[in-house]
């Protein structure tokens, strides 16, 4: 049975999820980005645009919000943060996160610059694949990794 769950439609991320995936918790809800969130989002803003003040890091990062699932099926919620609120967006999109617990602090898995995340049926390493347009985005144990999903051809799509 496929069901379809919209986030914040002006955020414009969305995940399509699958009630027999198996894997992790449907059960969305938005957050706020913590202090140890803000920490670790500094860093990866930086590293991405470099020409950035930590002031207009910090400005635009306050403007950010996150939804939660579990893509492990852990019991814990990775926290999905899309960045179309803030200044970083540009001709390929806007920025978006995934962020997991890790001990008191949060580490990114997922750094990708895009428009909206799709959260497949399928699985890699015990976390659900995303999706964002003709990428797959697949847990390699770290972090996830992109790869290019093949058409029945077996061509790139």
């Amino acid at each position: 049975m496929r069901k379809r769950v919209y986030l914040i439609p002006i955020m414009l991320v969305y995940v399509t999820a699958w009630a027999s995936r198996g894997i992790g918790s449907l059960d969305f809800h938005q957050v706020e980005i913590s202090k140890e969130m803000k920490v670790v989002l500094r860093e990866e803003v930086k590293k991405e645009w470099p020409g950035a003040t930590y002031d207009e890091i910090d400005h635009e990062i306050s403007k950010l919000h996150g939804e939660t699932i579990d893509l492990n099926g852990d019991g814990v919620a990775e926290i999905l943060i899309p960045g179309t609120w803030c200044h970083f967006c540009g001709n390929k999109g806007c920025p978006a996160w995934a962020l997991q617990k890790f001990g008191e602090n949060y580490r990114v898995i997922l750094s990708r610059v895009s428009d909206w995340i799709h959260v497949s049926k399928t699985s890699t390493n015990g976390y659900a694949d995303l999706v964002d347009g003709g990428v797959v985005y697949k847990f390699d144990g770290q972090h996830y990794t992109a790869t290019v999903q093949k058409n029945e051809s077996g061509k790139s799509k």
